[in-house]
């Protein structure tokens, strides 16, 4: 398993520039955000505050007849 510090070390020797973060809603649809590399360290400490656009959210229409 890799250490925070492993993961940071592979960051900077592979000149990352952004890390893309997959999860899951409530409703278990895997949903991602794209982060860049200044948020490593927030984001490998769980708090990366993700503000998301709710007009950029794809939705599908489920229709219950």
């Amino acid at each position: 398993m890799k250490t925070i510090d492993d993961i940071r070390k592979l960051a900077k020797d592979e000149e990352v520039e952004y890390i893309r973060m997959t999860f899951s809603d409530l409703n278990g649809a895997l949903k991602n955000v794209k982060i860049p590399i200044s948020l490593l360290d927030e984001a490998l400490e769980n708090k990366v505050d993700c503000k998301i656009n709710p007009n950029a959210v794809r939705t599908k229409k489920i229709s219950f007849l």
